[in-house]
């Protein structure tokens, strides 16, 4: 079970962790269709290069390394020298010929929405937005939960796209409906309709919450999460950066 958090993280943990079954929870509901969008995504791109090139709506020729590491510095560079400016930032895109594709963004979106049925709104806010690969890295606060595409890659050599077996895991995944959907208040409601629970994610929840995290824990067990001697609870800091802290058994 895992709060949907920011959703590169989210894949990532999915992708190197043995799971029969992956519940994603929280309590902001576009969070969890920007997670399922996200996921959507890789049943129509044939494989991680194409993911990226539809995620950002740009047709990038090259390979997969060329579009993920070789943008990172520049983006780095252009956040220090344009401070900000996303129009000037979408004509230093425009100049490199990586400019974003309408026909491309049309295209995606019309597959998401008539065959997954992500809402249109979303997909206005993201697929069919110009600025959205600019959000992807610069961390405006919207309603979106977290995005942090670039960084996210740049600073964890072993992401979900970080290998071709990766990306078809998650893909696979999501195919055979293992990831599921859930809008659940992890203070309040009750969380027995999980079943046995083996692996939980909690972002960073408590700190956004404002309570410590073995708080939130036992409130989670008070709550009817089942879990063993075995289970693993993994969560992440803000003053760590979104490293991440990994506790073993259930005895707090």
């Amino acid at each position: 079970m895992f709060v949907s958090g920011g959703f590169d993280q989210v894949a990532s943990l999915l992708a190197h962790a043995d799971l029969d079954l992956a519940h994603l929870v929280d309590n902001n509901l576009t969070a969890l269709e920007y997670a399922r969008m996200r996921l959507a995504l890789t049943q129509i791109s044939a494989d991680r290069f194409e993911y990226v090139n539809r995620l950002v709506s740009r047709r990038t020729k090259g390979d997969f390394k060329n579009i993920v590491f070789s943008m990172t510095p520049h983006i780095e560079s252009v956040k220090r020298e344009l401070g900000g400016n996303f129009y000037a930032y979408r004509s230093f895109l425009e100049e490199g010929e990586i400019t974003y594709n309408l026909e491309l963004a049309e295209e995606t979106a019309r597959e998401l929405g008539e065959r997954f049925a992500i809402h249109g709104r979303l997909l206005e806010q993201t697929i069919l937005n110009r600025n959205f690969e600019n959000k992807l890295d610069w961390g405006e606060n919207d309603v979106i939960a977290g995005r942090r595409f670039w960084s996210f890659l740049s600073n964890n050599k072993n992401h979900w796209l970080s290998s071709d077996n990766n990306f078809e895991k998650i893909k696979g995944l999501y195919a055979t409906s293992k990831i599921k959907f859930s809008q659940i208040d992890l203070g309040k409601d009750n969380l027995d309709s999980f079943g046995d629970v083996s692996l939980v994610y909690s972002s960073n929840i408590h700190e956004w919450l404002g309570i410590d995290l073995f708080y939130l824990l036992n409130n989670l067990i008070e709550h009817n999460l089942s879990i063993s001697e075995k289970t693993l609870f993994i969560s992440t800091s803000t003053p760590a950066r979104g490293k991440g802290r990994i506790i073993r058994g259930f005895n707090f």
